[in-house]
């Protein structure tokens, strides 16, 4: 079936005169795949140009890097046997999970209206599981050594998860809760819970930084922690400014719109994260200062499919809902 449409030729892409308006974005005025068509249509879409097409490539291309340098640390330490690598494995995970719902949720949002809720309650679960990861990373590879033992360390894990949680959560309720054009208010319901998950994930990174700004502490990758950390930050400001379509609405319409820069700079920052990890494992290995919790599996593994099953409820909630509404107003 996919290769009938690459054969025949896919539908032409509309505007927003001619697709409900769930499915408008902001000063986006064309590109958009016609709504309710064959499923298989939309995943053959991945090979044509509209609206969504860099979404769903960039995070896919995401997804492949990420699997692509979680093995390549293969190369130098056993990442099944040995629990000091756990860690490294569980926050992979979540990082691809969430690089992959992202690509599935854009690649499907325009089949129906409950498709494209519960798609991007997927991308929200995707997002809640990429900061359980970072969580899960940064707390067990780049907290200076000086920091272990000390209370954020200790109950990083489940404060992560909670979070982690509230950011699927907030995220469902929200696109239930306001309808488009969506009001400012409905972002800061995704970059509240979303802030505060990546506040927990760079504390150990700013103590370094004051470390090193204070104490002059030699830190080999502080650089690359602190790019990623400026990554994200830009990231987070194209999400909510749709800068630069706002400026020149249509202009942006397939190439170079904000949230196509978005998902650009966070494969950014995971590219940075790795960079950071790579040189955090190999230094803490070579001084003798890595740490394991003595329960590993649930401190790694367990909390990633505790959050997992959770954002998992939580989207299967979000998904009745809205098929509830959309039968009462039938």
């Amino acid at each position: 079936m996919v290769m009938k449409y690459l054969r025949e030729g896919m539908p032409k892409t509309v505007s927003t005169s001619e697709i409900p308006l769930l499915f408008h974005e902001p000063h986006i005025e064309e590109g958009y795949r016609q709504s309710g068509l064959p499923w298989v249509y939309y995943i053959s879409s991945l090979f044509q140009m509209h609206n969504e097409t860099i979404n769903v490539w960039t995070h896919l291309l995401g997804f492949v890097m990420c699997v692509y340098n979680l093995l390549s640390f293969q190369e130098k330490y056993d990442l099944i046997e040995d629990p000091y690598m756990w860690p490294l494995v569980a926050g992979y995970a979540g990082m691809s999970a969430m690089f992959l719902f992202s690509a599935c949720a854009h690649l499907m949002a325009n089949t129906s209206d409950v498709v494209h809720y519960t798609g991007f309650g997927v991308d929200y679960a995707g997002l809640s599981l990429y900061g359980v990861g970072s969580v899960i990373l940064h707390f067990n590879y780049t907290v200076h050594h000086s920091a272990k033992g000390s209370f954020i360390h200790e109950n990083s894990a489940p404060i992560g998860a909670i979070l982690a949680i509230f950011v699927c959560i907030c995220g469902c309720v929200s696109k239930f809760r306001y309808s488009r054009p969506y009001p400012f208010q409905r972002k800061l319901w995704i970059i509240i819970p979303v802030g505060l998950v990546f506040i927990l994930v760079e504390i150990p990174i700013l103590h370094r930084l004051y470390l090193f700004l204070v104490h002059r502490i030699h830190d080999e990758s502080l650089l690359h922690h602190v790019g990623h950390m400026t990554f994200f930050i830009v990231a987070a400001v194209f999400f909510g400014s749709h800068i630069p379509e706002r400026w020149y609405p249509g202009k942006f319409d397939l190439i170079g719109h904000s949230h196509q820069i978005f998902h650009v700079f966070i494969i950014l920052v995971a590219v940075e994260q790795t960079n950071a990890l790579k040189i955090d494992i190999f230094n803490q290995r070579k001084h003798g200062h890595h740490h394991v919790n003595e329960s590993s599996f649930l401190h790694t593994f367990g909390v990633v499919l505790i959050v997992l099953l959770a954002d998992i409820c939580s989207v299967y909630y979000f998904h009745r809902c809205v098929k509830e509404r959309e039968r009462k107003s039938k």
